[in-house]
């Protein structure tokens, strides 16, 4: 039997199809059109950031085979919310993994374009694009601090797996901020709100486990099973993936709760009330909201 496998490619976030057989396919009738349909092409959002103020989301969203980045609008208020839409491009090429810069004039993101992957920044309009590691190694995963002032990525650099770095928003000083831990790969940074705290996945063994490190030095800890961290709008809690739900635990540490099912990628909306997530497969995805208050959900992507 055939089906379409989806994998990450090029350390960035850019996903690509393989068409794979198993060895016990079946044969076909003598004189019969073995032709397969062409598979229909990928329509799937990947993940979604929002901006400081809340009114924009930038949709990391995977159209055939290339993925760009997109703007629609969050909710206008508590009670209006916006009409499904295809959003408007903002990266000209390939792009992922979008972060909004705290004073809303930049978006970081991912991009192979130059062969590797790569982290730029561009305006929200699209203009000015300005490659910010400029490195032969993959880079990607930006998540802009609170501040401004740094952006916290993954990089495969010195010849590990992916390690999370910190690096000044104009890309210069890039240092690991998470060494000696155990495990292999580590992935999704996310700021605490207060900018103190980094949460990033780590690769143990099986499992993927979410820590959080204290930049200050307040020290370090596993938080607990799960991927894909976001921070609730007060830090008081960490949002999460595990399985195909998304879950929330106090920052602190503490049991889990189960969200929303059938969802992945969340990511918490500044005022607190949305939660932005996506729900379907690795080819035909949208992005949803939560009403955190009222348990309501609402398709934002057409």
């Amino acid at each position: 039997m055939c089906r379409c496998r989806w994998k990450r490619t090029g350390g960035a976030a850019a996903l690509v199809a393989v068409m794979a057989c198993s060895p016990g396919e079946p044969a076909r009738s003598p004189g019969r059109d073995t032709t397969a349909a062409p598979a229909p092409p990928a329509d799937a959002v990947l993940g979604a950031a929002w901006s400081h103020d809340g009114k924009r989301i930038a949709v990391s969203w995977l159209r055939g085979r290339r993925a760009r980045v997109y703007g629609v609008f969050g909710p206008a208020a508590d009670s209006i919310l916006p009409t499904p839409s295809r959003g408007r491009p903002i990266t000209a090429g390939q792009g992922s993994d979008a972060t909004w810069s705290p004073d809303g004039l930049w978006m970081a993101f991912a991009t192979t374009r130059t062969g590797n992957s790569e982290i730029y920044r561009v305006r929200p309009d699209g203009t000015g694009p300005e490659n910010l590691t400029r490195s032969p190694s993959n880079e990607g995963e930006p998540a802009y601090s609170p501040d401004g002032r740094s952006i916290a990525f993954t990089s495969d650099r010195g010849g590990k797996g992916p390690r999370v770095y910190v690096m000044r928003a104009d890309g210069r000083d890039p240092h690991p901020v998470a060494e000696g831990l155990p495990g292999a790969d580590q992935h999704d940074p996310a700021w605490s709100p207060d900018g103190r705290v980094l949460a990033f996945t780590v690769l143990e063994g099986a499992d993927t486990v979410i820590w959080v490190d204290s930049l200050s030095g307040g020290g370090r800890g596993r938080l607990g099973k799960g991927h894909e961290p976001a921070w609730s709008a007060d830090g008081t809690h960490v949002f999460f993936t595990e399985g195909d739900s998304v879950f929330v635990r106090p920052s602190a540490g503490g049991p889990a709760t189960l969200v929303v099912a059938d969802a992945r990628e969340p990511a918490a909306a500044p005022r607190g009330r949305w939660l932005a997530f996506v729900r379907g497969t690795a080819s035909a995805s949208a992005l949803y909201l939560l009403d955190l208050r009222t348990k309501t959900e609402v398709r934002i992507t057409s």
